[in-house]
């Protein structure tokens, strides 16, 4: 019986031997699992991360592109912009240089007739004491104002021997430099 007991007894242990191993088996297969498991998710977030990185670097390299669009645009909005005060500037200039081959100041007065209408309060009224300048500027048409309603006004004794220019042909060639 003591041998029946022992065997038993061995028996008994090497099962529990026998469970332990299986369990410890089952164990090393669940780590090796989860190992595996997370070395996948590590791949995955390395790739993620390369996919944002380079979507970073695309977007940088739109916006760059846009503001370099954008300064181009600027710059030909601005060349535009010159070129256009240029050729304003140099038709007044043509327009008042034929003017001032042929006729000298035009004080408009009482004796002359005058179809101007001065520009700042719409009047046509010529009076000596309030004359009409006439402008020698770039206007297709006479253009005028009473030296009263000039800022700064002009006294009769300021009225220019040659040609004058209305404050618009003055910015206008001012603009061109």
């Amino acid at each position: 019986e003591a041998k029946e007991a022992k065997e038993a007894k061995e028996a008994k242990e090497a099962k529990e031997a026998k469970e332990e191993a299986s369990k410890a088996a089952k164990g090393e297969a669940r780590s090796k699992r989860k190992a595996e498991e997370a070395k996948s998710k590590a791949e995955e977030a390395k790739k993620a991360k390369t996919e944002a990185t380079n979507a970073k670097t695309e977007a940088t390299k739109a916006i760059n592109k846009a503001t370099k669009a954008k300064n181009e645009a600027t710059e030909a909005k601005e060349a535009k912009a010159a070129k256009g005060k240029k050729k304003l500037v140099d038709e007044a200039e043509g327009k008042a240089a034929d003017r001032s081959g042929s006729a000298k100041q035009q004080v408009a007065s009482d004796d002359e007739e005058c179809d101007a209408v001065c520009v700042v309060c719409k009047s046509g009224e010529d009076v000596e004491s309030n004359p009409i300048l006439l402008c020698d500027g770039h206007h297709d048409v006479e253009v005028g104002y009473h030296i009263k309603c000039l800022k700064p006004v002009i006294s009769m004794a300021k009225i220019p021997k040659g040609d004058w220019f209305c404050p618009e042909c003055k910015n206008l060639r001012l603009a061109k430099g």
